[in-house]
């Protein structure tokens, strides 16, 4: 079989594996389920804090953003959040080490 379509379920599998990752290390050391829960709660206090600045209702916020993500769909939000890492590290990455070697439109060995 060749084509679009190998290339493509091997890196679905491999993203899949990445999300679930930290669920296995969960699973195996329970004590990371709650560093992931602080480290969460701070990633999410401190974007809300950006959008809304300091004050009552940026605690309010968070604090209702916080219980929902990180307490309720803690499962889910780590997922997203893995993908969310792994697409942003992949697209700058392509960015930084992608551009400055030439980009589109430039021809293999041609002369600079």
């Amino acid at each position: 079989m060749r084509g679009f379509l190998p290339p493509m379920i091997a890196l679905l599998a491999v993203f899949l594996f990445l999300m679930v990752l930290p669920i296995i290390l969960i699973w195996v050391f329970p004590t990371f389920e709650w560093i992931l829960k602080v480290y969460f709660s701070i990633v999410v206090y401190f974007f809300v804090r950006r959008i809304l600045g300091s004050g009552l209702l940026t605690y309010v916020v968070a604090g209702i953003l916080i219980y929902i993500f990180v307490f309720q769909l803690f499962l889910l939000f780590t997922m997203g959040y893995v993908l969310y890492l792994i697409v942003g590290l992949g697209l700058s990455g392509i960015i930084v080490f992608g551009l400055p070697s030439g980009g589109i439109g430039r021809k293999a060995g041609a002369a600079r």
